[in-house]
């Protein structure tokens, strides 16, 4: 099935499409408190919050500010990280919440994440400006969870078409969705409000 995407294209001119803007986070909302945590040799970031629907594991460096408006706790690990200490991030966080997990990568972390969400069977996976590459390909094709694909309409390091294919290629999905913010290069997708309002609805699915 090919993908539905969704385009964050308010209106079309001849000269160019509008940024699909959101307000950037600069400080956290009141209900959410961060802490550092260590796991192993991992240094994360750690943000609760009361009204929680799901957790979500975050590897890379992307803007993040607007995750902080979703009923989500998070686990953030920026940088490199192996696959192992990706895992046992993954471990860590099933033993200190009982919500379903959503793991994030970004750009080079996509694999990783994709990994991590078929490894431990979780149940939503989101990648955002996904590259192109044989590890991530056969690690969706085995992943059986909701996915989301969030690629900025003018990323040119990894551009929209990359994400199409994997969402074409990837395996059977409860849920499965590209979607393409306005304007948005690459690290910037997130603070589109079309970005945050399709992992909004990922967060309710499989939060139901």
């Amino acid at each position: 099935m090919r993908a539905a995407v969704v385009v964050g294209l308010l209106a079309v001119t001849a000269c160019s499409a509008p940024v699909d803007t959101a307000p950037i986070v600069a400080t956290l909302p009141d209900n959410v408190t961060s802490t550092s945590v260590t796991i192993g040799a991992v240094h994360a970031k750690r943000w609760i919050r009361e009204d929680a629907k799901a957790e979500v594991l975050f590897f890379g460096d992307s803007a993040t500010g607007n995750l902080a408006t979703l009923p989500v706790n998070m686990l953030m690990i920026n940088g490199a990280i192996t696959s192992s200490d990706a895992l046992g991030a993954a471990d860590w966080l099933k033993k200190d919440s009982t919500l379903p997990i959503i793991v994030h990568g970004f750009g080079a972390s996509a694999a990783i994440a994709a990994e991590v969400a078929g490894t431990r069977e979780l149940p939503g996976l989101v990648l955002e400006g996904p590259p192109a590459g044989e590890t991530l390909t056969r690690a969706l094709g085995d992943y059986r969870g909701s996915i989301l694909f969030i690629v900025g309409e003018k990323d040119r390091t990894t551009p929209v078409t990359i994400a199409v294919k994997l969402h074409d290629d990837a395996g059977v999905s409860p849920w499965k969705k590209v979607v393409v913010p306005a304007g948005r290069k690459h690290g910037d997708a997130m603070l589109s409000e079309v970005a945050v309002a399709a992992y909004r609805e990922l967060v309710n699915y499989i939060a139901r």
